[in-house]
C-alpha cells in the first residue's frame, strides 16, 4: 500500500496538471461550439442575393476596362451586382445582341446605336464611354513616318483601312 500514496509534492503537481487540462478542455470546448454556433448561423442566414448583369467579354484588350477596375475595386458588390460575361461579341453585333436579350448591355460606337434605332431596334443609349480630347484623342490614323500623308486633307481621294464595317473610323472620311 505503500506506493498508492503520494507524497505532498507530486500531489501539487497533479492537481496542477489536472487542473491546466480541465481549463485547456473547456478552452477548446467553447472554440469549438462557438464555430458550431457560427456554421449554424451561416447556414440559417439566406445567401445575399446580386443583380445579374450580361455582358460581352472584351477582346484584344489594349486600354483599360472600365469594368474590370469596378469588379476589382468591389464597387458592383457593394450596390448588390454580378457581372456576367457572355463570352466574346464582334462590335458589329453587339447592339443586336442586346435586342435579342443575350446581352443586357452593350458597348457599341454612337453611330451603330443611331443605326439600330433608326431600323427599329428598341434599346437606347444611356451613358457615353470615351471622351476625347486633342491630348488623348478617341482613335487615330496612322501612316508610316516616311509618308507624304501628313493631315486629314492629304487623305482624300487615297484608299485607306479599317478594321470594321459601321464603327466611326469608317464614317470620319466622311466627315
Amino acid at each position: 500500500m505503500e506506493g498508492c500514496y503520494l507524497k505532498a509534492g507530486n500531489s501539487i503537481k497533479l492537481s496542477a496538471a489536472i487542473l491546466i487540462t480541465a481549463v485547456f478542455c473547456l478552452i477548446l470546448a467553447g472554440c469549438f461550439s462557438s464555430k458550431a454556433k457560427q456554421s449554424a448561423a451561416e447556414v440559417a442566414a439566406p445567401a445575399k442575393k446580386y443583380d445579374i448583369i450580361r455582358l460581352a467579354s472584351p477582346v484584344d484588350v489594349v486600354q483599360t476596362v472600365n469594368y474590370w477596375v469596378g469588379e476589382e475595386l468591389g464597387f458592383y458588390e457593394e450596390e448588390g451586382i454580378k457581372l456576367e460575361y457572355a463570352g466574346v461579341v464582334p462590335s458589329s453585333q453587339l447592339v443586336a445582341s442586346v435586342v435579342a436579350g443575350k446581352l443586357d448591355i452593350g458597348g457599341a460606337h454612337v453611330n451603330r446605336t443611331i443605326a439600330g434605332i433608326s431600323a427599329g431596334a428598341k434599346i437606347k443609349a444611356v451613358v457615353a464611354d470615351k471622351e476625347t480630347s486633342e491630348e488623348v484623342p478617341h482613335m487615330v490614323f496612322v501612316t508610316r513616318t516616311d509618308s507624304p500623308l501628313r493631315t486629314a486633307q492629304d487623305l482624300v481621294g487615297k484608299k485607306i483601312g479599317i478594321s470594321t464595317n459601321g464603327g466611326c473610323h469608317e464614317y470620319t472620311p466622311y466627315a
